[in-house]
């Protein structure tokens, strides 16, 4: 495997300036960990309601980013403001399935989760 990522690595960096990051066994193992993170909290979110309330925040997000993009400094300024408050408010508005996640994380043993 060694040989192939230093083929890539002559080919990229010869074609496009910049060479590849040294990788190494815990990257891949840190990498695989947080895909099955996200796989799980993305496959709770979306058997749950959370799913239309993740989906109205990504709008709002969508919102702040053309904001940024535009320069709108005022709605910008806002949304500073609103950050805090808005993070107290998603542990509010999704402490039901929260909870009911650490209860289903809590009954199973550390084996089945993984």
């Amino acid at each position: 495997m060694g040989e192939i990522l230093e083929q890539v690595d002559m080919f990229f960096g010869d074609t496009f300036g910049f060479a590849l990051p040294s990788m190494q066994v815990t990257d891949v193992v840190e990498i695989l960990i947080i895909a099955a993170v996200l796989y799980f909290l993305l496959a709770w979110v979306k058997d749950t309601r959370a799913y239309m309330l993740l989906r109205g925040i990504i709008i709002i997000l969508v919102f702040f980013l053309l904001a940024a993009f535009l320069q709108m400094n005022t709605i910008l300024w806002l949304g500073e403001r609103l950050f805090s408050v808005g993070l107290i408010a998603l542990v509010v508005v999704f402490q039901p399935e929260l909870r009911h996640a650490l209860e289903q994380l809590g009954r199973k043993s550390i084996l089945t989760v993984f």
